[in-house]
C-alpha cells in the first residue's frame, strides 16, 4: 500500500507540474506564435491530464469489471454467494439466457436475482471451504 501511495504521490506531483507548465505556456503562446513555442506544447497538458485520468480511474474500473464478469460466469449450482444487498444464499438454479439465478436463503425461501448482483462467492461446490 505504501508503494502504491508513493507512486500516486509522484504521479500527482507530475500532473501539477505539467498543469503549471501548461498554464504558463498557454498564456505565453496566446500572446504570439512568433515567440518560438511549438503548438504541441498547448496540447500537452490536456493529453497528460487525460492519460493520468485513464490510469487512475478508467483502467482500474475496467480490471474490476473484468474480474466481476469472470466471477459471475463461473457460478455453479450449489455455490454459496453473497449478493450486493447483503443477503447470503445458495445457488439453486441458473438461467443463462435471462442472466438470473435462483437463491435459496432459508429452508422454504427462494429468491430470484440477477447474476450481476452477486458480490462474492463464499464457497464453491468444489472448493476446500465447502468440504470442511
Amino acid at each position: 500500500m505504501i508503494k502504491k501511495q508513493n507512486w500516486l504521490n509522484k504521479l500527482i506531483k507530475l500532473l501539477v507540474t505539467a498543469v503549471f507548465i501548461g498554464i504558463s505556456g498557454n498564456t505565453f503562446a496566446l500572446t504570439s506564435f512568433s515567440e518560438g513555442q511549438p503548438a504541441w506544447m498547448q496540447v500537452l497538458p490536456i493529453v497528460l491530464i487525460f492519460g493520468i485520468f485513464f490510469l487512475l480511474v478508467i483502467w482500474p474500473q475496467q480490471r474490476k469489471m473484468k474480474k466481476h464478469r469472470t466471477l459471475v460466469n463461473s457460478l455453479n449450482k450449489g455455490d454459496e454467494v453473497l449478493i450486493s444487498s447483503g443477503i447470503f444464499g445458495k445457488v439453486q438454479k441458473l438461467h443463462e439466457d435471462q442472466r438470473t439465478i435462483y437463491l435459496t436463503i432459508s429452508d422454504k425461501t427462494v429468491i430470484r436475482v440477477t447474476k450481476d448482483s452477486v458480490a462474492q462467492v463464499i464457497s464453491s461446490k468444489g472448493s476446500k471451504a465447502s468440504s470442511k
